[in-house]
């Protein structure tokens, strides 16, 4: 899956982890999927399309589903879209 994010962002740092369905909850980031990674290419003035190192493609998990945690400052998360990858 690919994850666009609508923002409205004056400034500051945006990040996004995602986090494996694990039932521990002990929310750790995927391997490859850290916010420290990951890059937000700004597409319009307020889409960004969110992808890790080289991947730009969320690929499925063992239990099927995830978390993710945004982190970003001076934002307002208008909307997020999953679609599937081409």
């Amino acid at each position: 899956m690919e994850l666009e994010l609508k923002v409205s962002c004056t400034r500051g740092p945006m990040a996004v982890d995602v986090i494996a369905d694990d039932f521990d909850k002990n929310f750790q980031p995927m391997s490859g999927y850290e916010g420290e990674v990951g890059q937000i290419e700004q597409i319009d003035g307020v889409s960004y399309r969110v992808t890790w190192r080289d991947r730009d493609v969320v690929l499925p998990n063992e239990a099927g589903a995830c978390f993710l945690r945004i982190r970003f400052t001076a934002a307002l998360l208008l909307s997020l879209r999953w679609s599937r990858a081409k």
